[in-house]
């Protein structure tokens, strides 16, 4: 896959995650559909699996080992990173709280679905070829 194809992908999953995140927080759809939070976080997952593989492809070349250990890491690495970013914005914003029941399954399943994500573009790219 190209450089800048992993760019694009990324940009297009990011869009829709941005468009369904935004809204489902303003119809409330989180707190009516629990399992919603679930893909949001799959397609974040993906387009963070994108971009993390994108800054690791040099310019003008094609990436080519989407089933490589270092591909694995950089995808893990980069789709814990931002999600453990985005638990932190959630956290410091009052979205969620650490005194909640939830709050450690929550954030567990979230972190889980934000690596699926990402490990699911590193799959996409492997058997596109």
């Amino acid at each position: 896959m190209k450089r800048n194809s992993l760019i694009t992908a990324s940009l297009i999953f990011l869009a829709f995650t941005a468009i369904l995140h935004l809204y489902a927080v303003a119809f409330y759809v989180y707190w009516s559909l629990p399992w919603f939070d679930i893909i949001v976080h799959g397609l974040g997952g993906i387009a963070v699996g994108f971009f993390a593989l994108w800054i690791d492809t040099p310019l003008d070349q094609e990436f080519a080992s989407p089933f490589s250990l270092s591909s694995l890491i950089i995808v893990l690495g980069g789709t814990l990173f931002i999600g453990l970013l985005w638990e932190l914005f959630e956290y410091s914003f009052g979205i969620t709280s650490l005194a909640s029941a939830n709050f450690l399954p929550d954030t567990l399943r979230d972190l889980a679905m934000d690596i699926i994500g990402g490990i699911l573009s590193l799959l996409y790219i492997g058997f596109k070829k």
